[in-house]
C-alpha cells in the first residue's frame, strides 16, 4: 500500500489530480466536467489507480468532492452504477 503524503502535500496532489481529470474531460468531450467522469476514470485504472491509491479518489460534484480510498470508491461505484 502506498504511504499517504503529509496533509499539505496531499492537498497539492489532490488539486493536481482534479486538474488532470478535468483536462481529460475537456479533451474527450469538449464540454468541461461531466457527471460520472470520476467513475469512468476509476474503471480505466492505470495511472488513475496509481495516483488514486496515494491521494484517495474524489466522488461527488465538481468543487465539493468527498475523498475515498481507492478500493472504497470501487465499492461505492459498484453499488450506485454508472
Amino acid at each position: 500500500m502506498t504511504e499517504r503524503p503529509a496533509d499539505g502535500e496531499l492537498a497539492r496532489q489532490r488539486k493536481q489530480l482534479i486538474e488532470a481529470m478535468s483536462g481529460v474531460s475537456e479533451e474527450r468531450w469538449c464540454a468541461g466536467w461531466l457527471h460520472g467522469l470520476e467513475q469512468r476514470l476509476h474503471e480505466e485504472g492505470g495511472i488513475w489507480e496509481t495516483i488514486g491509491r496515494s491521494t484517495g479518489w474524489p466522488i461527488g460534484d465538481y468543487g465539493t468532492w468527498t475523498w475515498f480510498p481507492w478500493d472504497e470508491a470501487a465499492q461505492i461505484f459498484a453499488r450506485t452504477g454508472p
